[in-house]
């Protein structure tokens, strides 16, 4: 059984439709849980309390605001962004933990889900999850190369990431593939 076939049916749409919305739901879910990443990773690793930081749902993707003096602040103003981080953590010995957290709870949480759904009876609904999660991964590093042309700066985990050490986001990247692949695989049966 395919949870598409039964949706599409539904709403009377073809199976590669339903298959479609499903990735884009998947991806959206996954910019959620990316979001939800940093926040986590701000409150329990770095201690930001829960009025300094906020995640703003105004942006796609998802970004996680910090409160300053003047109020609140995404990564798009970097160098306030970094301060009003640097008021959290002085030292920035949890910022690469911080910027990485996205990625971590993003993965933590979508692939042993989809093992859940590819184990139960709706192993085409792990598949959706699985492509739709890399699919937002995708966008995410797309939004973060050319934003960081446009601003002639770091705009986004990667860049940052970049900026500390080359060796980070490319561990983080390849790790995040391999989970997602090898669950795919896991569940397309090959």
């Amino acid at each position: 059984m395919t949870l598409t076939a039964p949706v599409g049916a539904v709403f009377g749409l073809s199976e590669a439709v339903a298959s479609v919305i499903g990735v884009v739901v998947a991806a959206l879910a996954a910019f959620v849980l990316h979001a939800l990443g940093h926040y986590y990773a701000g409150r329990r690793i770095v201690g930001v309390p829960a009025d300094g930081i906020r995640i703003d749902p105004r942006q796609l993707p998802y970004v996680v605001a910090l409160r300053d003096d003047d109020g609140w602040v995404t990564a798009g103003e970097s160098a306030r962004y970094r301060d009003a981080y640097e008021a959290f953590d002085p030292d920035l010995e949890q910022f690469e933990r911080f910027v990485a957290g996205g990625d971590i709870v993003q993965t933590a949480v979508v692939v042993p889900v989809a093992l859940v759904l590819a184990t139960t009876s709706v192993p085409r609904a792990a598949g959706l999850l699985v492509v739709g999660s890399l699919l937002a991964t995708a966008i995410l590093i797309v939004v973060d190369a050319v934003g960081t042309q446009l601003r002639g700066g770091a705009a986004g985990d990667y860049a940052i990431l970049w900026g500390i050490d080359r060796r980070v986001p490319v561990l983080i990247l390849l790790g995040v593939l391999l989970v997602h692949v090898g669950v795919f695989r896991f569940v397309a049966g090959g």
